[in-house]
């Protein structure tokens, strides 16, 4: 271990010219540096007396920019890292002066520095640190005073060494350093500035296609993108706290819809109520705030937290980034990036919210309660659900215009008491859910988005997913074949699929408090008159308007999934293996070569039929014969 940063000074005898003892190990390792190869023994003696030795722990700052300094240094041990501080003059760009650190490398055992002390202005114009341990030695002023004078051949010798290795960096290194930063400078800023406009862009046209949910992500994954982080989320204020709409990142799923009080321990809380934004760089060392996770899954502690406001001045909520992906700490030109990133998002959501809290009137369908302002409520092509309703005591029907979700909603109405049969329909969804957490784009006026509730015959149910999800299907492909004449099919475990692309989809979802099951929410999604999709859809899905170029009667498609549901769920009840041999028939995954996705991995073989239980039989290429629950299946080829 090095002992205390000290130096040696030179130690004297009775001469004025302080020439001390000579220090042989000193002299040797001195004889080593390139700045005095060219010294003879006589010399480098001569010179000894005047030498500092000196130590530096690691990380230990040698010169500070912009400190006066003293001395030459040079070094013997260890290695030291150069950085300088540059002031960039960019007002005739219309930018301000910004200060730059810019980092010069790391030197070894040979480098001197400092010599600005000995020739001219002492400030010293860069920072050097210690990287590893460091042993130095060092020539004061005063000292290199005293060479010059009793010594003027070796110190002129010195001197002009001294000059030129200032003039050789001047000349070859600062001049093209300050070019080079400048124009990274630039690069840099005109690249963020890239960024940000494309970032606004995004936001701004995020409402063209998209309900409310799509336009919270598309905002969010926006504003992420921009500013190059890997985890954020999008809080709405809603009935006195901050709800997550939108978020992305590894623990997406836990945050997801949670609701947070608003209070000043939290990040988002503090920035709600002050209005301000809130830049954090370690949570865990800010005395008052808590942090919302254990921080596990992410490289740093720093969170920046932006409140949305709309352009009447209400404040709807906040954007929340953390975890850059190049591993630094947020800083203050990230907060400015999203503070205005954030004003043209709370400028969009501001209509948004407003045009989804004029939609929120719900209308109830059932037999005994068919009235002309039901009907009124409803949509052209869904009017004719009331009437339905009318002549069927099977169904109970909940509309809603937009709702977060209809297999939430049905959740919601199974805790209240809803039976089976109970239906939700909604004309829009600003969450749509699809399979393994995935978003169902449901845009309002054009499908089909409704669940459900089935809660009869309890016994083992969660166990029958499987096969409600077939009955689901089936009803579908069924009724979109009557309807439309497209020869649809079914791909396992719960799609609806025409030319290769996605047509339907089904997802249910069962509701269990402690060990009770109050019942399943089996949702069902169908692209009926949807004629655009976004980019990351439109070759993977399709509609019955793209594939016909006909408009239709979502209403009349409804009631005949319902009637077949019902014919095809009492089947199931009585003889499920019926339900498992129809769905077959329809279904190219059965007797495909096929890549199935599960928790275990990946898995290959040929897809050969279903068990009792609506499972997947796998048969691997090794011959072996497995039964998958759940898979996200690709097909490869066919036999």
């Amino acid at each position: 271990m090095l002992p205390q940063r000290y130096s040696i000074s030179p130690l004297t005898d009775n001469t004025e010219k302080g020439i001390g003892m000579i220090d042989s190990t000193q002299l040797k390792v001195l004889n080593k540096l390139s700045f005095f190869k060219d010294y003879d023994g006589e010399r480098l003696i001569s010179l000894l007396p005047y030498i500092d030795r000196e130590f530096f722990r690691k990380s230990e700052f040698i010169l500070r920019t912009g400190s006066q300094g003293d001395k030459v240094y040079f070094l013997v041990s260890g290695k030291v890292r150069v950085r300088k501080v540059l002031l960039m003059n960019l007002d005739y760009l219309g930018y301000k002066p910004m200060e730059i650190i810019e980092d010069l490398g790391s030197f070894d055992p040979g480098y001197h520095f400092g010599e600005m002390a000995l020739v001219g202005n002492r400030e010293r114009s860069a920072d050097v640190i210690a990287e590893a341990d460091c042993e130095l030695f060092s020539i004061s002023k005063e000292s290199f005073d005293h060479i010059i004078s009793e010594m003027p051949e070796i110190g002129q010798k010195m001197l002009l060494a001294f000059c030129n290795t200032l003039a050789s960096w001047i000349r070859t290194y600062d001049k093209k350093l300050i070019e080079n930063v400048q124009n990274r400078t630039l690069i840099k800023m005109l690249t963020a500035e890239k960024k940000k406009s494309e970032a606004m862009h995004k936001i701004t046209r995020s409402t063209v296609f998209s309900t409310v949910g799509q336009v919270l992500d598309t905002i969010l994954e926006a504003c992420m993108d921009c500013l190059g982080v890997e985890k954020g989320s999008l809080m709405i204020f809603k009935e006195g706290d901050l709800r997550v709409e939108a978020a992305f990142g590894l623990d997406k799923f836990e945050i997801s819809d949670r609701v947070q009080e608003i209070k000043e321990s939290s990040v988002s809380g503090r920035c709600f109520m002050r209005g301000q934004p809130l830049l954090v760089d370690d949570i865990s060392k800010v005395e008052g705030l808590e942090g919302s996770g254990d921080g596990t899954k992410y490289f740093n502690n720093s969170l920046l937290s932006v409140p949305l406001i709309s352009l009447k001045g209400e404040t709807l909520g906040v954007i929340n980034v953390n975890n850059k992906t190049s591993r630094k700490l947020l800083n203050e030109e990230d907060k400015i990036m999203l503070q205005e990133l954030a004003q043209e998002a709370g400028a969009v959501l501001g209509y948004e919210i407003d045009r989804l809290k004029k939609n929120t009137k719900t209308t109830v369908l059932s037999s005994n309660n068919i009235l002309s302002a039901e009907k009124k409520s409803l949509p052209d092509d869904l009017i004719s659900l009331a009437d339905f309703i009318g002549e069927t005591s099977d169904y109970k029907i909940i509309y809603e215009d937009i709702v977060r979700s209809t297999n939430d909603m049905a959740g919601e109405l199974i805790k209240k008491g809803y039976s089976h049969g109970t239906v939700v329909i909604a004309n829009g969804q600003s969450h749509g859910k699809g399979r393994s957490g995935k978003v169902w784009f449901s845009p309002p006026g054009l499908n089909i988005y409704m669940t459900i509730v089935v809660t009869a015959n309890q016994q083992n149910l969660v166990e029958k997913i499987p096969l409600i999800n077939l009955v689901a299907s089936l009803s579908v492909a069924k009724a979109v074949r009557n309807q439309t004449g497209l020869e649809v099919w079914l791909k396992w475990p719960n799609d609806i699929y025409y030319s290769n692309k996605t047509l339907g989809g089904i997802l249910s979802e069962s509701l269990i408090t402690g060990n009770t099951l109050y019942g399943l929410s089996t949702g069902i999604g169908v692209n009926v008159n949807q004629e655009v999709f976004p980019d990351d859809l439109k070759e993977v899905s399709t509609s019955l308007y793209l594939e016909t170029g006909k408009r239709y009667d979502r209403g009349a498609l409804v009631i005949e999934i319902l009637k077949l549901f019902n014919k095809y769920y009492r089947l199931f009840l009585t003889n499920s293996k019926a339900i498992i041999d129809e769905w077959m028939q329809l279904s190219k995954t059965i007797n495909s070569n096929v890549k199935a996705i599960t928790e275990r991995g990946e898995l290959h073989g040929k897809a050969v039929g279903l068990n009792d239980q609506g499972m997947l039989i796998l048969e691997l290429s090794d011959n072996k014969v497995i039964s998958l629950a759940s898979a996200e299946i690709f097909h490869l080829s066919a036999d």
